[in-house]
């Protein structure tokens, strides 16, 4: 159903009609300001879901768990889309594609519905079989157990898979209630997840929006941003392309650097500036640019940059290529012009006595 909802992007001749289409979507879902985390939900809009969601809140002989499902499916649609373009940045830098676990809603029905499927199944099999129905549909039967049998449980905390002869713990009140299975592979990491997630829904039918998201945010995150930025939300009217974002989002993580270069190479390179005044004049051309988009201060801070990897001879030692370099840092600040500028700038430095960039 969440696929339903997500066809007006996930359509594989949208996604590849041109580069613009993937690039509208990463401005759609990356935000502006990573000073602070993000404290409500941010949802692409669909026009289908805004024409279901009327409907639902129209309906006064839905259910609560019924309005519950159709939430779910909103947060689905959402988690989906981002999953489709982690892959496509993935696929850019040839790294494998992000694996899914999948979990399956657990059969609710009673004891006896159970019971009067089997008898029909069995009936269907005679039908169809003959005398070999009986022994068909044990065959079958066996193959499915043997693969509820290949099953992982995990922790509903810390995702630790259960191994062979060990047995987690269960919640029961959400089972006793909903038959829903959360499981833990000890009591810290139940307590743990008490106190962080499990509270708000336990034992408690999904029916709104924020204990759909509670029940469905990851546990742990694969990228840890810090709480506060080193830039500030942009100024001057200026939008952060999603590749300037994320070197924010990097240096903010280890701020001991002072720029990260594509140097064409499967690992970026760190650069840090030794301490003294010539890095206090880098981060404040860096600051400007960054949240002024202010093209000089990017254009100096770009040359420099070049410059101080030559003076090195980074580029010789460790095969950097800094063409590669400044192509990237021409999409990251969307300055076509980037390397005609840096190119005045070496003008400009070969005219000094001293050769200062």
């Amino acid at each position: 159903m969440a696929r339903a909802y997500s066809s007006d992007v996930l359509r594989l001749d949208y996604l590849s009609r041109d580069g613009e289409v993937v690039l509208r979507l990463l401005r759609e879902v990356v935000p502006q300001d990573i000073s602070v985390t993000p404290k409500e939900p941010h949802w692409i809009r669909c026009q289908e879901w805004d024409v279901e969601s009327q409907r639902v809140e129209r309906d006064a002989e839905m259910t609560e768990e019924e309005k519950g499902d159709l939430l779910e499916v909103l947060v689905l649609r959402t988690k989906l889309i981002y999953l489709v373009l982690e892959g496509i940045i993935d696929s850019f830098f040839g790294r494998p594609l992000p694996q899914v676990t999948v979990s399956k809603e657990r059969d609710r029905r009673p004891k006896e519905a159970k019971v009067d499927e089997l008898r029909k199944t069995k009936e269907e099999y005679r039908l169809l079989y003959g005398g070999a129905g009986q022994a068909k549909l044990r065959e079958e039967l066996a193959a499915l157990e043997e693969r509820k049998s290949r099953r992982e449980v995990t922790c509903g905390n810390c995702e630790r898979v259960q191994e062979e002869g060990e047995r987690f713990m269960r919640c029961k009140k959400c089972w006793d209630s909903l038959q829903r299975n959360v499981t833990y592979c000890g009591k810290d990491c139940q307590t743990a997840d008490w106190k962080s997630r499990h509270k708000g829904i336990c034992g408690k039918p999904l029916s709104s929006l924020n204990s759909v998201l509670a029940a469905t945010r990851p546990r742990q995150s694969p990228f840890q941003s810090p709480q506060t930025s080193q830039f500030p939300p942009p100024t001057n009217g200026f939008q952060r392309t999603p590749q300037l974002v994320m070197h924010i989002r990097l240096l903010d993580t280890e701020p001991e650097f002072d720029y990260i270069l594509h140097v064409g190479l499967s690992d970026p390179a760190k650069i840090s500036i030794p301490q003294g005044p010539v890095r206090e004049l880098f981060r404040a051309a860096r600051f400007k640019a960054f949240v002024e988009g202010d093209r000089e201060a990017y254009t100096q801070m770009s040359h420099f940059l070049i410059w101080f990897v030559r003076a090195r001879l980074d580029d010789v030692k460790r095969r950097w290529d800094l063409k590669n370099a400044v192509t990237v840092m021409k999409t990251e600040f969307a300055f076509p012009e980037l390397r005609m500028e840096m190119r005045k700038c070496q003008d400009v430095q070969w005219r000094d006595e001293s050769r200062r960039p």
